[in-house]
């Protein structure tokens, strides 16, 4: 099983985008590392919180069924 998080980037006045870098999220424009939890911990944001965004968690089989027109993107690793 995974886990998801889905949260707001813009913080702080900025929109902010990620990387992911040695298994860890990490904000490109600071170099602040992030947790799932949408919490910084390291580096600049380090006690900042992201706006979390009300999301749900489906099996892939059951989304497929209800809504074959989905599109699936593969973002770049």
């Amino acid at each position: 099983m995974g886990a998801t998080g889905v949260f707001d980037a813009y913080l702080d006045g900025e929109t902010l985008t990620f990387s992911l870098k040695d298994g860890n999220f990490v904000d490109d424009q600071t170099g602040a590392t992030w947790n799932i939890l949408g919490e910084g911990l390291e580096g600049e944001m380090a006690g900042k919180s992201l706006t979390p965004i009300v999301h749900g968690n489906h099996f892939w089989f059951a989304w497929g069924a209800f809504n074959p027109e989905t599109l699936i993107y593969r973002g770049v690793s």
